[in-house]
């Protein structure tokens, strides 16, 4: 029994360890009625957008994570993909993906 309580103990230590330490992890609120999982590349996501207005909700936390990453619509640039997370700040909805396209439809960088 007390080796349980020690393994218990110790499991809810290292998750709480987790939690406080993930980067972003409390950057944007999140939406209940999210359909995808929600994770940390959905944070990155967000901190790395090209938006500033976006970036400057994430730091003022005044974001809102309305889906996971998930992979809904049609690609952006052929081959590039379409996951994205949805987040809202201010009353604008963002698509932010993975990658950044030009004028000329390039994907030109792998951030969001």
């Amino acid at each position: 029994m007390k080796k349980t309580m020690i393994a218990l103990g110790l499991g809810l230590t290292i998750c709480l360890a987790a939690l406080v330490t993930a980067p972003g992890a409390w950057a944007c609120d999140i939406s209940n009625s999210h359909t995808h999982p929600i994770g940390s590349r959905d944070f990155d996501r967000i901190a790395a957008s090209t938006s500033r207005a976006l970036r400057q909700a994430y730091d003022n936390e005044t974001c809102i994570i309305l889906d996971g990453g998930h992979a809904d619509g049609s690609e952006c640039v052929a081959g590039s993909g379409n996951l994205h997370t949805t987040v809202s700040a201010g009353n604008r909805t963002y698509h932010v993906f993975d990658y950044m396209v030009d004028n000329n439809d390039n994907v030109v960088s792998s951030n969001g």
